[in-house]
């Protein structure tokens, strides 16, 4: 039913007030190296940079779907990586919320105006850019149509919830990380795109989130 647009949108109160499961739902997309590394860490101590994603439910023919993007490639640590649309907070907003709304805006055109918010998500921390992000999950009512920002996005991913609910999605890849060279990775992966790090923590909150309606 989680797959059925029209019935999510029926159960919104009810996932407003539900429980978030934050680390017991990031840690199923981390590997022994993420994990080693994010256990060692005091946020305190490394002072992270804050940030903020936005994840958008919208329905394609009365099938969930959330957007993701394909950031461009350039020189950094994330080039190239599947993402939410969202970035850095910048000194002018207000909150993180309306850093996730600016971002969203400007790199996928989407207004403020066209989302209704559901919940902030539990945040999660980027070791190798040492970010912070906040995410947010909304919903669009309507099919979504985007305005990329060329320069930062490389293209936009609308993959169905019914996708990212198949286990046979959810594989081992070999990759190279910032903390260990060919090693495999917990990842969602439709259509050749590889989903996995942050990104693959927040979908998999949001699952786990969702599954208790």
């Amino acid at each position: 039913m989680l797959t059925d647009f029209n019935y999510l949108y029926r159960h919104l109160t009810k996932i407003e007030n539900l429980q978030l499961l934050g680390r017991h739902s990031h840690q199923k997309m981390w590997s022994p190296e993420r994990k080693e590394l994010i256990e060692s860490i005091n946020l305190e101590e490394v002072n992270p940079k804050e940030s903020a994603v936005m994840a958008i439910l919208f329905p394609i023919q009365n099938k969930t779907h959330l957007l993701f993007i394909e950031r461009a490639v350039y020189e950094g640590v994330h080039s190239g990586q599947i993402a939410f649309p969202g970035g850095k907070r910048e000194p002018d907003d207000i909150d993180l919320h309306q850093t996730a709304l600016r971002e969203t805006e400007e790199e996928v055109g989407i207004l403020p105006s066209q989302l209704q918010d559901i919940k902030a998500l539990s945040p999660v921390y980027v070791p190798p850019s040492n970010f912070l992000i906040m995410p947010f999950l909304a919903i669009h009512t309507q099919p979504m149509q985007v305005r990329l920002d060329e320069v930062e996005v490389k293209s936009d991913l609308c993959i169905s919830l019914a996708d990212l609910l198949n286990p046979e999605n959810l594989r081992q890849v070999r990759m190279n990380t910032s903390y260990g060279f060919h090693i495999n990775v917990p990842a969602y992966v439709v259509n050749e795109k590889i989903i996995w790090g942050a990104t693959a923590m927040i979908v998999a909150e949001i699952l786990d989130l969702l599954h208790q309606i």
